[in-house]
C-alpha cells in the first residue's frame, strides 16, 4: 500500500506542473450561453476527442466525440455521455495512477493491467484506463475504455494521454458537485418517463461537417428552458448561434415523475453534414 501511495503521489506533483495536452475552460455566468460557470477539460485523441465537465449540480460529466474526418469516421467511436459522481471520481484516481505505473503483483503476466472500474451514476456506464504487459513486466503502450449500457469502445493513448486523462478527472472532479436539493432539473436516469423529442428542426444549412454539443433543461411545457442553455464543445464557433435556434425551436413530452410533469436536464447533439456537390 505504500508503494501504491508513493505512486499517487508523485502522480499528483506532476498533475500540477505539467498539464501536456489538457486545456481547461471556464464558461463565464451571465452570457447568453451558460446560466452557471462550467469547468471543462478537453484531449484530443487520435479518432476521437474527450471532454470532462464540472456541472454544479449533475456532478462530472464525461463525453467520449467521435473525429469529425470523414477519413476516420469509419473506425471512430460512437458518441458516448456519461455522469459521473465527483467523490467516486476522485477516489478512482488512486487505483487508476497505480496501475499505470506499478506491476500489480497478483496480475496476469500477459495482456492488459486494467485500473479499477469508475462506474458512471445508476450503472449507466463505466470508465477504466488498461496498460499493456508482457512476461509479468509493465510495457509503453495504454488504453482508454469507455462504454455505456449500449455500446463501448477500447482506444490506444499515448503514456502522456493516460497522464492527462487523470489530470483531468483531477482538476475537474473537484469542481464538480452533486446537489439534488438545488439542483434546476432532474436528470433523465432519475425522472420516471424521461422527456422525448417530439420535433427538432434542421440547423441552418451550411457546408462542412460540424457538431455541436448542448445541455438544458426541458420545462414542464415541453420546451427548452432558454437561461439553462450551456454549449459544452463545438467544433466550429460559428454554429453555436444556429445550434441554440434549434435547441429553443424544438418541442418535447414533458419528463414525468410521480404522475407529474417536471422538469428533465438534457443533452442534444446538433450535427451538420457535408453538404454534396
Amino acid at each position: 500500500m505504500s508503494q501504491e501511495r508513493e505512486t499517487l503521489r508523485h502522480f499528483l506533483a506532476d498533475a500540477m506542473t505539467h498539464l501536456g495536452q489538457l486545456v481547461l475552460l471556464v464558461l463565464l455566468p451571465g452570457g447568453t450561453v451558460a446560466q452557471a460557470p462550467v469547468a471543462t477539460a478537453h484531449l484530443r485523441l487520435e479518432l476521437a476527442d474527450l471532454r470532462l465537465a464540472a456541472d454544479p449540480f449533475a456532478g462530472l460529466i464525461l463525453i467520449l466525440e467521435p473525429a469529425l474526418d470523414t477519413r476516420k469516421r469509419a473506425a471512430a467511436p460512437q458518441l458516448l455521455w456519461l455522469r459521473f459522481h465527483p467523490d467516486t471520481a476522485l477516489e478512482w484516481i488512486n487505483s487508476a495512477a497505480y496501475a499505470m505505473n506499478a506491476a500489480v503483483p497478483q496480475g496476469a503476466p500477459e495482456g492488459v493491467q486494467w485500473s479499477r472500474t469508475l462506474s458512471a451514476l445508476n450503472s449507466k456506464g463505466a470508465v477504466t484506463l488498461g496498460r499493456d504487459r508482457r512476461n509479468g513486466k509493465l510495457r509503453k503502450g495504454r488504453w482508454l475504455a469507455v462504454g455505456d449500457s449500449a455500446s463501448g469502445v477500447r482506444v490506444p493513448i499515448s503514456p502522456e494521454q493516460a497522464d492527462s486523462v487523470l489530470q483531468m478527472v483531477l482538476r475537474v472532479g473537484t469542481l464538480a458537485r452533486i446537489d439534488t436539493v438545488a439542483a434546476p432539473a432532474f436528470p433523465a436516469d432519475r425522472v420516471e418517463t424521461p422527456a422525448r423529442l417530439l420535433h427538432q428542426p434542421a440547423p441552418a444549412s451550411k457546408s462542412g461537417r460540424a457538431r455541436v454539443l448542448v445541455q438544458f433543461v426541458v420545462d414542464t411545457s415541453g420546451r427548452a428552458d432558454p437561461q439553462t442553455l450551456v454549449v459544452f464543445s463545438a467544433s466550429d464557433s460559428s454554429r453555436i448561434p444556429a445550434a441554440l435556434e434549434v435547441i429553443r425551436a424544438s418541442r418535447y413530452q414533458p419528463a414525468r415523475l410521480g404522475g407529474q410533469p417536471v422538469r428533465q436536464l438534457m443533452q442534444r447533439v446538433i450535427l451538420w453534414e457535408a453538404l454534396r456537390g
